[in-house]
């Protein structure tokens, strides 16, 4: 890996400094605040999936206290000891039960060996620390929680091995000074290939040091995260990508404020360069900040609306200005940055900002959600009104539920989204989402994504159906993704003689991926399996005219449950 630096100045951030700010939050968590939440559900978790189908069916849904049960938190998983009639109600109990006598808790996270194969190219998401290249790709993670009074860690590391074999990268030069495992159809660290040799790595996954007290939390983490509703494409964090180390403060459950209750939570971490993208040492390091805040007024239970932000920047070697510790909370529109040379309100951070939404209807089984982003400030507040869509992406979706009897539910989930520049970038500066001029390795971390899986400029309709019964899960799924449209449109590349005939029509070339795929979950007394197939079509590769190909890729995975712990 390449040597990483905080460096800073009298003037400026240094490490230790940040260090010390994180101490204090926990200080004041543990002075001020009072009710212990500990222990979450990760992002991606079938358990997850199968307790938000309860909560839109209305099996765990309190109207008169909507947030009763909190998105993710392990004490949702406790709610079902209570319920009988649930399809996972006789699900086997795991080796080692929690002792609530006990002062200090210890306990093992399951033991979990995944294995995925893919054919020809790079495949998968949602898949955090794990990059799945072509030929097998194994990944062994296990560990253990601790709790006392109000102090909770986890360690959950993972262990990867990549076969990492050969494949045909793209016919398109990347960038002086770039790897030649770069991606080339844009300036962000999206790598085609990590190397030509098979390699291991060693991953924290989500591990964590927290204090929590009184629905107030604040620590040190590395866990995978998912802002927003969306199940398929969140456009601003989503679990594509390593977690990466940051601070975080926030709430643990949802704050009463009279009108309603509200969510919220702040970041500030650090993303980290690919081994695979330039040779610059001085830009390996990007901090990041962030923000999300979710809100639900009381006239309106089961109504949800939120917004999120987020900024990133490279670091320099004289670190990070101790201002943009709170540059979630600038102005909105770049007029405001105008000052002496800078006539155009420019800065050095990118910005990701999106409002969302999602409203539960559980005496019909059903939830529609959506998430609008933007990939650029306004100039001012009147060029937001005339165009609101310029950088804008969004993402819309509904989940459906039906209770065909009290061992079987039926969930259908279809999901519209899209990063495609609108037409105003014909005629005024465009930013492709998660591309940025100054941060070159754009909304990245190691080398993937850290936003929607379908990446810059792409747009996708996702459809999915899950059966949910007394032993497991069966599941299948069609998607189509347009992949990377900006590129096509601003680009005559492809045209060039050495890759096809110049004399095919731009709209013939696009770059169209069908996916189709299956998977079964099955649970035999403390062993959870699971087993995936998924078929993909892709036409146009590298757009190119009919030049199509087939993919393959499976996927099993066994869990042994040791704990309520996921």
């Amino acid at each position: 890996m390449k040597p990483h630096k905080f460096n800073g100045s009298p003037c400026r951030i240094k490490q230790t400094f940040l260090l010390r700010i994180a101490i204090i939050l926990l200080l004041i968590v543990v002075i001020y605040l009072p009710s212990l939440r500990a222990q979450q559900l990760p992002v991606n978790d079938i358990y997850k999936d199968y307790l938000q189908v309860l909560k839109v069916n209305g099996t765990l849904t309190n109207l008169d206290k909507p947030f009763d049960i909190p998105d993710n938190k392990y004490p949702t998983l406790q709610a079902l000891d209570s319920l009988k009639q649930h399809p996972w109600a006789s699900i086997s109990a795991p080796a080692f039960q929690v002792d609530s006598t006990q002062d200090l808790l210890i306990l093992p996270h399951d033991i979990k060996l995944r294995t995925y194969w893919q054919s020809m190219e790079p495949g998968g998401w949602h898949d955090g620390p794990v990059w799945q290249g072509r030929g097998f790709t194994t990944d062994f993670s296990t560990g253990f929680f601790a709790q006392y009074s109000i102090f909770s860690a986890s360690f959950h590391p993972h262990l990867i091995f990549n076969q990492n074999q050969h494949l045909d990268l793209s016919p398109y030069q990347t960038r002086s000074g770039r790897s030649i495992y770069s991606y080339p159809l844009g300036n962000i660290d999206w790598s085609q290939r990590f190397g030509n040799h098979p390699f291991w790595t060693f991953d924290p996954g989500n591990s964590y040091l927290r204090a929590d007290y009184h629905g107030w939390t604040a620590g040190l983490s590395n866990e995978l995260m998912r802002w927003g509703p969306a199940q398929e494409n969140a456009l601003l964090m989503d679990s594509n990508a390593p977690g990466f180390r940051h601070f975080f403060i926030g709430t643990s459950e949802p704050k009463d404020i009279y009108i309603g209750y509200l969510q919220t939570k702040l970041i500030w971490g650090k993303l980290i360069e690919s081994d695979f993208f330039d040779s610059n040492s001085s830009n390996n390091e990007r901090y990041i900040t962030g923000l999300t805040l979710s809100f639900n007024p009381k006239p309106v239970p089961n109504l949800q609306l939120g917004i999120n932000r987020i900024f990133y920047e490279t670091i320099s070697p004289e670190g990070i200005p101790a201002r943009d510790l709170l540059q979630v909370f600038e102005a909105l529109t770049k007029i405001n940055f105008v000052k002496g040379s800078n006539v155009g309100g420019n800065d050095q951070a990118d910005q990701l900002i999106s409002l969302f939404g999602k409203w539960t209807f559980p005496k019909s089984g059903l939830q529609i959600y959506g998430e609008w982003a933007r990939n650029d400030h306004s100039w001012n507040w009147r060029d937001f009104f005339t165009e609101p869509e310029h950088s804008r992406g969004y993402t819309l979706g509904l989940l459906k539920t039906f209770n065909l009897n009290d061992k079987k539910i039926l969930s259908i989930n279809a999901e519209l989204t899209q990063l495609e520049a609108s037409k105003t970038g014909a005629f005024r500066g465009y930013p492709t989402f998660y591309v940025h001029g100054k941060s070159v390795q754009g909304y990245t971390n190691r080398g993937q994504l850290m936003g929607a899986s379908i990446g810059p400029g792409s747009s996708s309709q996702y459809i999915a159906s899950s059966l949910y019964l007394r032993k497991g899960r069966i599941k299948i799924f069609g998607q189509r993704v347009a992949q990377n449209n900006d590129f096509l449109y601003e680009s005559n590349a492809m045209l060039d003689a050495n890759i096809q005939n110049p004399n095919n029509k731009k709209y013939w070339l696009h770059n169209v991926e069908m996916r189709f795929g299956a998977s079964l979950t099955y649970f035999y007394n403390k062993f959870e399996t699971a087993l995936g197939v998924t078929f993909r079509r892709e036409l146009n590769d590298n757009y190119v005219y009919k030049n199509d190909e087939n993919y393959l890729g499976l996927h099993l995975s066994i869990r042994y449950r040791l704990s309520k712990l996921r």
